[in-house]
């Protein structure tokens, strides 16, 4: 059985970003999906259990979202989608899987976290 979790999808493609949080809204997940801008703010204001990065943000907004939320302490997955020969895919600590599984391999982190914490 898995958590319901509260996830910032960040990008500047909307119609990338709709279907991502239709994805992830329709297991029961709370998400926010927002443009870099914004999440630089919501990333201070609330703590949030996922941040996926969609390939459309440059490498410097990555890098700065990246490192703001190394400096406020917290521990938060970051997941980066990009694209590739083969399509697109999620990368999470150097791992990556098919973008059809992306529910399943955030979910995956996000409860392993979660049992981690709890141990």
């Amino acid at each position: 059985m898995s958590n319901n979790y509260n996830i910032l999808c960040v990008g500047h493609d909307s119609a990338a970003l709709q279907v991502r949080s239709a994805v992830l809204a329709s297991a029961g997940h709370q998400v926010k999906v927002v443009t870099f801008y914004w999440a630089l703010m919501l990333l201070r204001m609330g703590d949030f259990d996922a941040v996926i990065l969609c390939h459309t943000l440059a490498q410097w907004e990555r890098q700065l979202l990246g490192f703001q939320i190394e400096s406020l302490g917290r521990k938060t997955p970051v997941f980066q989608l990009c694209s590739s020969v083969q399509g697109a895919v999620v990368q999470h600590v150097g791992a990556c899987v098919n973008s059809a599984k992306m529910q399943s391999a955030v979910i995956s982190v996000l409860e392993h976290n979660s049992d981690s914490a709890a141990a």
